[in-house]
């Protein structure tokens, strides 16, 4: 795959295998599934909220593999709840989109199968539009997590102002990545001379995620 390619792709399982381990970390894949959780139209059980934070905090090293074992079992209580009630259903999908996240958080197929599964419940599956548009979001979350691995960027230590640290400490901690722009600017009086982190730190289009790879440079996460 060419980086032009890369940039066109529309397919976010092609984008991931075609860069194998290079890109593709635990830990970005645990937090890719937390995306496809908090991407859902609906959370049909309020314990699915806990499991899809636990997710996450297994991803910051804040939780146990054993606590994601007992979210697994908890979303799977919840799946086989809604079973009962309609497997054609959003609500089902939706606990399935979860259940997938808690079981398989690294094996991004699983989670992008699950979530075009929960929109098709309501849209049909035989709409391709919806699976096409879908698909194409995730690439696009894709590449806000791994970034552009044609062009890999040393990031400075001395930019790590701390200024630029409490900024960035603080949008990730509380996802305000209206912030990024101002990151940016103290990234700048920092030093920092990269165009693409510069530039991708102030795109306010781009679906800045936790995970993202500018600001997971900055703050020295992999």
């Amino acid at each position: 795959m060419t980086e032009a390619e890369w940039l066109a792709c529309a397919q976010p399982a092609v984008l991931i295998g075609s860069r194998g381990q290079s890109v593709w970390s635990e830990r970005r894949g645990l937090l890719f599934a937390v995306e496809c959780c908090r991407r859902l139209p609906i959370i049909p059980d309020a314990r699915l909220h806990g499991v899809i934070e636990t997710v996450e905090r297994v991803a910051d090293e804040i939780a146990t593999e054993t606590e994601l074992y007992e979210a697994a079992r908890t979303s799977y209580d919840a799946v086989e709840w809604e079973a009962r009630h309609d497997m054609s259903s959003s609500r089902y999908h939706a606990a399935e989109v979860v259940a997938a996240a808690a079981s398989y958080p690294t094996e991004e197929y699983t989670a992008i199968s699950a979530f075009v599964a929960c929109a098709e419940a309501d849209c049909g599956p035989g709409d391709g539009t919806i699976r096409r548009r879908l698909h194409e979001a995730f690439a696009v979350l894709v590449r806000e997590i791994v970034g552009n691995p044609f062009r890999p960027i040393t990031f400075n230590p001395d930019w790590r102002s701390s200024d630029v640290m409490l900024l960035a400490s603080g949008i990730y901690a509380e996802r305000a990545f209206d912030r990024m722009p101002i990151l940016a600017d103290a990234l700048q009086d920092a030093g920092c001379d990269s165009d693409d982190i510069l530039h991708h730190l102030r795109d306010t289009i781009a679906p800045h995620v936790r995970g993202c790879w500018a600001l997971d440079l900055v703050l020295g996460k992999e």
